[in-house]
């Protein structure tokens, strides 16, 4: 979209896909990150779906024609993030957690200039509904994820610093 730099149209199509990876990662339970992994693609493709008349998640989600350009698309998002995170150093999983919502910030600010109010809101409540999916695919704790909860206090703690990353800012 040309009202979008090269670098924010990568940051605003990239940070659902990372939401979802760091959302997995947190308390992590095996099997669970395998279901969380599938319940992130699932929840990031169906942007799309869910938020038909905007125009920015239907660009960031459009459909590939091919399945050769779908791998392309993911490899270059895939290669793009962890060139952020090499240039940026971030080695560990705290380090991971602070660029992530600073991430967040950042596409919050771009929102705010670039966007209409419900484009914004509604690409907002995409990404958590990215965050809430993950943290939700698979039980935390317990034995092979029987009597665990379905949402670990360590996932509900993240998905409260996004809430506040991603919150409106008023001008």
């Amino acid at each position: 979209m040309e009202r979008f730099s090269e670098e924010e149209w990568r940051l605003l199509g990239t940070l659902p896909p990372m939401i979802g990876a760091v959302m997995a990662g947190v308390g992590s339970s095996g099997l669970g990150t395998v279901k969380e992994a599938f319940a992130s693609m699932r929840a990031v493709l169906g942007g799309g779906r869910r938020y038909p008349d905007n125009a920015l998640i239907t660009g960031l989600t459009a459909r590939a024609t091919s399945l050769e350009e779908a791998r392309k698309r993911a490899s270059g998002n895939y290669r793009a993030v962890r060139a952020r995170l090499e240039q940026h150093g971030i080695e560990t999983p705290e380090q991971l957690r602070s660029y992530l919502l600073e991430e967040c910030r950042r596409a919050n600010r771009i929102l705010a200039e670039k966007t209409s109010p419900q484009e914004a809101r509604e690409y907002r409540e995409w990404v958590m509904y990215v965050a809430e999916k993950v943290a939700a695919a698979a039980r935390e704790g317990g034995f092979l994820g029987f009597h665990g909860e379905r949402i670990s206090k360590e996932e509900r703690k993240l998905l409260e610093e996004l809430r506040e990353a991603l919150a409106p800012r008023s001008s």
